[in-house]
């Protein structure tokens, strides 16, 4: 407790540079986050994709000109499922893993769409069961994520009202997505195919359908096949095999090797760490530079306090621990604002998703090592001011230069 009165005072009578530290790391620590936000985006789509285990496995993305989109829906999956037919008919290939979307569903006045998995399409990224894409306890449910459905328990039966007939059918809800309810979609192309082009970020939902349940599907609503193909190739096709139908397939888009995409996706994350943290690169260095500056100076003029404490009866000890706590509770104060803003991240999805700043903004858990790295930092920064200002001379030495 006396310790506590000591940092308390010292703090009472230093609130502007105290305050200035506080402030100066809470903004470089804000600026560090929401940097690091957009590389720890790409590094969740890169890791969910590498942990496909499909062995020779390849990407078809159909690339749409503005002509077919201009004859419309149609066009756009007669297109789409010549592609899907081709790559289903070539010799070479093992097999085709497609995803679909269906968007004429109702709930408590608000539109659905379900995407909808092969089942074997979820069982090649078991990654994605961390995040709630998991159908092993009810396989003929759906996962849910919007806010509506947050008083639904897995195992909950719960009706929806198709749009195309006026029929309510009944879910079974067999999960609930997990933040930041990001799911494969493979509904986006571009002339380098990685990571990112293949999720969506939102509050669908998802199921699994083998062909029997897509039929009675297809009855509900309009089922559309997504643009982004997976599929495996025999492993007894040369290479020369697989570049041919590759140079083939590309006459109707981009495919590439999950290698490939792999690594492009890698390389797009080197880039952004490259754009996004350079700033705040600079102002953990300042800010650093500023804390240990201040630190210093405060120290000196609590070289006469210190100095009486000490012929008080104060031994050594007190004066280091009141000088670090002081130093700990600047650098704490801020780390635990930036943790409590992380982990409220799933709050912005609903509550204030209207936002420019937070619509398009997501965190995760994941960067609290962001926050811890800082606040270790500080304390390393805190213990070398301490000892540099502190362990030159004796508080005796330190009052008797003062009188």
């Amino acid at each position: 407790m006396k310790q506590l009165r000591l940092i308390r005072a010292f703090f009472s009578r230093r609130k502007l540079s105290s305050l200035f530290i506080i402030l100066v790391a809470a903004l470089t620590l804000y600026m560090t986050v929401t940097a690091s936000a957009q590389i720890f985006d790409q590094y969740y789509n890169y890791r969910i994709l590498k942990s496909c285990k499909l062995k020779r496995s390849y990407i078809m993305g159909v690339m749409l000109y503005d002509s077919i989109y201009q004859q419309g829906l149609d066009a756009i999956q007669k297109k789409t499922e010549n592609v899907y037919e081709k790559i289903s008919d070539s010799e070479i290939v093992e097999k085709v893993y497609t995803v679909r979307t269906i968007g004429d569903y109702m709930y408590e006045d608000l539109g659905f769409g379900i995407t909808i998995y092969e089942p074997d399409f979820a069982d090649a990224f078991p990654l994605m069961k961390k995040y709630g894409v998991d159908f092993s306890a009810y396989p003929d449910g759906i996962i849910v994520s919007h806010e509506v459905f947050s008083d639904i328990k897995p195992g909950d039966v719960f009706e929806m009202t198709s749009v195309k007939t006026g029929d309510s059918i009944s879910f079974i809800c067999a999960g609930k997505l997990k933040y930041p309810y990001k799911h494969l979609v493979f509904n986006g192309a571009g002339t380098i195919m990685q990571a990112d082009l293949f999720f969506q970020n939102n509050t669908g939902m998802i199921m699994l359908a083998d062909d029997k349940r897509l039929e009675e599907i297809k009855g509900q609503g309009r089922v559309l096949l997504n643009m982004d193909i997976l599929f495996t190739v025999r492993e007894d096709t040369t290479e020369e095999q697989i570049g041919s139908f590759m140079t083939e397939l590309r006459k109707d888009g981009y495919a590439e090797s999950m290698e490939t995409i792999l690594e492009n996706s890698r390389k797009a994350t080197v880039e952004s760490i490259k754009a996004y943290l350079l700033l705040p690169l600079f102002l953990v260095i300042a800010s650093l530079i500023a804390y240990f500056s201040i630190v210093i100076i405060n120290v000196f003029k609590k070289q006469r306090e210190m100095a009486v404490s000490y012929l008080c009866g104060a031994t050594k000890k007190d004066l280091y621990m009141t000088m670090l706590g002081y130093c700990l509770a600047v650098s704490v104060i801020p780390a635990v604002i930036c943790a409590v803003w992380i982990l409220m991240g799933p709050l912005w999805q609903y509550e204030w998703k209207e936002l420019p700043m937070v619509s398009t903004f997501v965190v995760t858990s994941d960067q609290l090592w962001v926050v811890l790295g800082f606040f270790i930092l500080t304390v390393i920064v805190s213990f070398a001011a301490v000892l540099i200002s502190m362990g030159r001379k004796s508080p005796v030495e330190y009052l008797r230069g003062l009188e």
